[in-house]
């Protein structure tokens, strides 16, 4: 592949992946797609937004040592991060997943970040 964009984390807070088990995972992935010559762009996923907290503890508490840690996994090895999690990202009503408005943002970000990494 020219370039493998990876946006987790979203799952693992609403699965309460603990950091530690989420770092050796992303860890792992990373380092077989950095040996196998593999140009990396990693994506932090948007927070939630109510009502992704209806029925659950706040979940952007759950999310973001996991968003800290793929910005610290992607500093060790030099990749690229396109951070939606800073971003201004639109979300529908369900408070979890991008709106088009959101998707586009996040398609920005990721453009940037690849053409970053790989160039045009």
């Amino acid at each position: 592949p020219a370039c493998c964009v990876l946006l987790c984390g979203t799952n693992d807070a609403f699965q309460r992946t603990s950091p530690s088990v989420f770092r050796s995972e992303l860890a792992s992935l990373l380092d077989e797609l950095i040996a196998a010559r593999i140009p990396v762009v990693v994506v932090t996923p948007p927070r939630f937004s109510p009502p992704a907290f209806a029925d659950s503890p706040d979940l952007n508490a759950i999310l973001s040592p996991l968003v800290a840690i793929l910005r610290e996994e992607s500093a060790a090895r030099s990749l690229t991060v396109a951070d939606a999690n800073s971003a201004d990202v639109k979300l529908n009503k369900d408070g979890v997943h991008a709106s088009p408005a959101g998707q586009a943002t996040i398609a920005a970000l990721v453009t940037d970040a690849v053409r970053a990494t790989i160039g045009n």
